[in-house]
């Protein structure tokens, strides 16, 4: 993907990304025009700077989505070892 797309629909992009990736279209598709929608752009009007721009989002989601889940993982873990270990403990003496 690149440059040569900025003329193309949004159909054709969608094409590009799904053949670049290899993402199966049952999977992609769909995640790209719900993507695309929430954003408030049709998919068949997306350009390749929106591409970019739903999918940099998409990823900063996916990412806080996992941190958070991981922290509400360790928080749990914590609280049912009923143990705490400091990652740096003190040295009081």
């Amino acid at each position: 993907m690149g440059d040569n797309l900025k003329d193309k629909s949004g159909s054709e992009i969608l094409k590009n990304l799904i053949s670049a990736t290899g993402i199966s279209e049952d999977l992609i598709s769909p995640e790209v025009k719900s993507l695309a929608h929430r954003a408030g752009i049709d998919s068949e009007d997306l350009t390749i700077e929106d591409l970019r721009q739903i999918l940099a989002e998409y990823v900063q989601e996916v990412l806080l989505s996992a941190k958070e889940q991981f922290d509400a993982k360790k928080s749990s873990e914590l609280k049912s070892n009923n143990e705490f270990t400091p990652l740096f403990p003190l040295d009081v003496n």
